[in-house]
This record gives C-alpha cells, structure tokens and sequence, in this order.
C-alpha cells in the first residue's frame, strides 16, 4: 500500500515531534516533553509515541495517565515491549 503525500508529511512531522520530545525527555524536561509528543500524536497516532508519553508521565508520578498511554500504544502494537513493561 502506497501512503498519500500528506500522509508522509503527517509521518514526518510525527517523527520531528517525536525527536524533540526525546531531547527534552533525555534532559529530564518532563512536561517539555509531553508536548512534543503531543503534538507527534496530533499527526500520526504511533505506539512509540504513546509509550514514551507513558515514560514522561511515570517520571512525574502520573501513573494512571502512564497506564492510559500504555493502553492506547497497546491498542496500535499489542506486543509493544516499552508499553508493556511501562503498564506493569
């Protein structure tokens, strides 16, 4: 199956988003981060980028918000090892 150029560019933009929320991710920027992914989530609904989401809310104690995260990158890639080891 062949993507629609606004598809690609919705990719693209997702993994730019995605990019910098693991700048701020790396660099302790929790919240930072969060709005980074965000905004990849806005252009391209990604397992990877719930699950790191889920990382950023596990850092600050938001665990149901994790969880939450966990359960929609599940809904995408049922055998998401982060996602998995992040719910539990």
């Amino acid at each position: 199956m062949e993507l629609e150029k606004d598809e690609v560019m919705d990719i693209e933009k997702g993994e730019l988003f995605k990019s910098k929320g693991n700048t701020h991710y790396s660099a302790k920027n929790y919240v930072q981060a969060i709005e980074q992914y965000n905004k990849a989530i806005s252009y391209n609904q990604d397992a990877s980028y719930y699950a790191n989401r889920a990382a950023c809310y596990l850092a600050l104690k938001k665990y149901l918000k994790c969880i939450d995260d966990c359960d929609k990158a599940l809904k995408i890639d049922s055998n998401y090892s982060k996602a998995l080891k992040r719910k539990a």
